[in-house]
Formats: structure tokens, sequence, C-alpha cells
């Protein structure tokens, strides 16, 4: 592979010799040259090796990507600014597969570098450059949305919701350090998904994950009222009646909409048979 420089110096060797062919009324010979130094000045803008990377990209082919990325042995020589960005943020997605802990930010470096391009985007803004502003307080926008909602809890979510219990546990284990990455209520969320997978295997241990996400709280209503129905399903089978319909009578106060109405009664009438 080229050096940046080395394709800009020889598109305009082939460029000015192309321009001395016409003047020698060699025009097939000017045409075919100024094609072959557009190649150069293409390669210049775009890197040969991130437009293969990126045709492994598109077939979700992370492995072949990376064998394709780890060819560009100095970055600083053989890219331009904007393809050295495009090459971390290839090997971004690459390790957010392999290991999302490495691509996922503590929740304070989030809101700081929210804080920062906000800040970067004002001070283009007092310069007038208006499309800069613009385009850095959505970048920032990113990052803040990212502080209240987690990355790896909406991935979770995600898989949750199409009953992908496995999958919720993969991506809920990528979480190694929560107190670090989360705020309180997705905190609350990540014991929250974990009662649900583990009410389908250990009842004792989703209790606990159930009552510590009771503890720690939910941001919606509706949530809040699931989490107390399942801790109550599950105290209900260890025959503890008492706590089981105090959380009923709970759950069925947060439920506004009456979304729960049937699953409540029905665990209503099985209470009378205990």
């Amino acid at each position: 592979m080229f050096n940046k420089i080395y394709k800009l110096i020889i598109f305009l060797i082939i460029f000015g010799y192309s321009i001395y062919e016409f003047s020698l009324e060699n025009i097939g010979n000017g045409i075919a040259l100024i094609f072959s130094s557009l190649i150069f000045l293409l390669l210049y803008f775009k890197n040969e090796i991130l437009i293969m990377a990126f045709l492994k990209m598109r077939k979700q082919d992370f492995e072949g990507t990376e064998n394709w990325l780890n060819k560009i042995r100095n970055p600083k020589s053989s890219l331009t600014k904007k393809q050295f960005g495009y090459l971390n943020y290839l090997y971004g997605i690459i390790y957010s597969q392999k290991n999302l802990t490495q691509a996922m930010f503590n929740k304070i470096y989030k809101l700081i570098i929210f804080l920062i391009i906000f800040g970067y985007s004002i001070y283009e803004f007092s310069l007038e450059n208006i499309g800069n502003g613009i385009a850095l307080i959505f970048s920032s926008l990113i990052f803040l949305l990212l502080y209240f909602k987690n990355e790896i809890l909406i991935m979770a979510f995600l898989k949750m919701r199409k009953q992908d219990f496995e999958g919720t546990e993969n991506w809920l284990n990528k979480i190694r350090n929560p107190k670090s990455s989360l705020t309180k209520k997705q905190f609350g969320y990540l014991n929250y998904l974990y009662g649900i997978i583990y009410s389908q295997k250990n009842l004792t241990q989703a209790e606990k994950y159930f009552k510590k996400a009771i503890q720690l709280g939910l941001n919606m209503n509706q949530d809040l009222a699931m989490a107390k129905l399942s801790l109550a399903g599950i105290l209900m089978q260890k025959r503890r009646k008492r706590e089981a319909t105090s959380l009923l009578n709970e759950a069925k106060k947060l439920d506004k909409h009456g979304m729960m109405t049937q699953q409540i009664k029905l665990m209503q009438t099985q209470m009378k048979r205990i």
C-alpha cells in the first residue's frame, strides 16, 4: 500500500504527462493517462484497504474486516484524517462484537464527552459555522442518549422481545462493572432482565434479582408492576401467601392501564387454593 502523499505525487505526474500527450495531439494516450491519474486521486480520498474492509463488513464478516484493517501498518502516513477516523470506527464495530466492554464507555465519560462536543458546537456557532454546529449538536446528543439509555441494555431488550433468553443473557454478561457503567435505574433494569431470565431456571436467584430491581427502581410503572407481579408469582410457588398478596396489590395499583388485569385475577384465584 502506497503512502498517501505518494498517491498524490503519482496523480500529479501522470496528469501532467497526460497534458503533454494532449499537446502532442496524442488524444487517446492523453485520455488513458487522465483516467489512470484519477485512479490514484480516488485512492488518495478512498483508501483501497478501507474499501475492501467495508465490503467485508457489509457481509458481517468481522474477522475478514479485521484482517484487511491489520494490513494498514502505518495509519498516520497511509491515511487522511477522516480515513483514520473510519479505521477506528470499523475497529470499534469489530470489538463491539468480540467484547462490548471495550467499546462501552463509563457512564461519566459519556456525560463528559457530551459536554465537550456540545461546548464545541457553541464555539462553531459563534464562528458562524452553522452546519458544523448543528452536526456537533446531533453528535453530542448521541452520548447524552447513551447516558440515559445504555447501549447494552437496548440490545438486551431487543433480544428479550424475541424471547431469546440466551441471547439476552449473553448481552447482559458483557456489562462487567455495572456500578461504573450504569445509572441507578439502568442497574434496576439489569436486575429486572436477569430476574426474567432466571425465572425460567432458578426461582431463588430470580427472586433476588426482582427484589433488587424493585429496590433500585424502574423508569416505567408498567415495568415495576411486572417486576412485582413476577416476584409475587415466585413467592406464591414458595407458598409465601402474605408477601405474594401484598405484591399483587402493589402491582394492581401500578397497572393504571389495566394491561395486567387478567394475570392479576388469575394469580388471585390461584392464591385462594394455597
